[in-house]
């Protein structure tokens, strides 16, 4: 397996479980548990440059706001916000598809 998705895989499974967790506390809509299986089967597929990707995109836009948000627009922040949304969805959707092989599998 390439490196890049073995430190993918350490960046990635707190950050999206923390983000599930909070999502299902909160209340929110989309309340996707993944579980570490899928996580690593996911970077170590096909998928895992894509997901690195993802990652590092989502990683610059958050520090894009994080550190220059007060000067932007309220559009401006709207647009970055949308696109981090969108990555996310693509993500999740990614390791969703393992998380339905990882379920199949148990149940055997």
């Amino acid at each position: 397996m390439p490196t890049y998705n073995k430190s993918l895989i350490f960046y990635l499974t707190p950050a999206i479980i923390k983000e599930c967790n909070d999502k299902s506390q909160n209340g929110g809509e989309d309340e996707m548990n993944f579980s570490k299986k899928a996580l690593w089967l996911a970077c170590s597929s096909e998928y895992g440059e894509r997901l690195a990707q993802i990652t590092r995109e989502h990683v610059s836009l958050a520090k894009e706001l994080s550190l220059n948000g007060r000067f932007m627009t309220a559009r401006d922040r709207e647009i970055i916000a949308a696109r981090v949304e969108s990555l996310r969805q693509e993500r999740d959707g990614i390791i969703s598809l393992f998380e339905k092989n990882t379920h199949s599998e148990e149940s055997y």
